[in-house]
């Protein structure tokens, strides 16, 4: 879960940083213009229909404009990260990998696999195929991002350290 969160603040930080900045001259330009206190002109960004239009200038009526399509420009941009993020390759194998974590914490009365060479891919294909829960712990990483697409539940590690299997639940 941490990955995703991390992936979607690496994704999100210039977009928002550069909002904050947008934000912040906003702020300092109504303050100029209209002589607003600085909550009243973040009131107005966020807020355009508070703004009189009667009581105020030309100027804060073509600005106030300017702002409404530079908040909706900044909309765009953050939905657009957000989708790349969701939907690019990493997301998706960090998805699949929450999944496998979740799913291998549920788990109960299940067998535990050591590879899947010719032997540990019989055993998944009977255990499959019998609908009773395995977990499998594979050295390969490409080979277990393999797995991980065709939702067999497997973890990256080495059987023979201790650091794999105290992470897996007992039986």
């Amino acid at each position: 879960m941490m990955r995703v969160v991390l992936l979607f603040l690496r994704r999100l930080w210039l977009p928002l940083l550069v909002f904050l900045g947008f934000i912040l001259m906003c702020v300092l330009v109504y303050q100029q213009l209209e002589g607003l206190r600085w909550q009243d002109a973040l009131f107005w960004i966020i807020n355009p229909h508070a703004i009189e239009y009667r009581r105020v200038r030309d100027a804060t009526k073509f600005f106030s404009i300017f702002v409404y399509f530079g908040v909706f420009a900044f909309q765009i941009w953050v939905a657009e990260r957000l989708l790349i993020t969701v939907f690019n390759r990493q997301s998706m194998e960090a998805w699949r990998t929450m999944v496998n974590d979740s799913s291998i914490d549920k788990l109960g009365d299940h067998f535990i696999i050591c590879g899947y060479r010719q032997v540990g891919r019989t055993v998944v294909d009977q255990l499959t195929r019998l609908e009773i829960p395995f977990v499998l712990i594979e050295t390969s990483e490409s080979l277990c991002r393999e797995l991980l697409k065709d939702k067999v539940l497997a973890i990256h590690g080495e059987t023979a350290t201790t650091s794999t299997l105290p992470s897996l639940p007992r039986p």
